[in-house]
């Protein structure tokens, strides 16, 4: 499954605390200071549980499920790549 995840920091968090979470997932691409998607075999609630230790550093999160086909934007090419090679 891929989920976007959109953290609203408050100043304790930085994307990198919350990219040594990530990387115990299965594959992740930040494409925005505080946004990713991610790969996980996990629910969203269970990858919120999982990065809980870091989110609650934040102001708020949201994890959405993404499908990956239906899409449409200007990305960069790595972007779609990761998109294609996943969905």
């Amino acid at each position: 499954m891929i989920y976007l995840l959109r953290v609203w920091p408050n100043a304790t968090l930085t994307n990198e605390l919350v990219e040594q979470k990530l990387n115990e997932e299965q594959d992740w691409i930040r494409f925005d200071e505080m946004t990713w998607l991610v790969q996980s075999n996990r629910s969203a609630e269970l990858l919120a549980q999982k990065l809980r230790p870091v989110l609650k550093k934040s102001g708020m999160h949201l994890i959405i499920a993404v499908d990956g086909h239906n899409t449409q934007g200007l990305m960069t090419q790595n972007f779609w790549e990761w998109i294609n090679n996943r969905a």
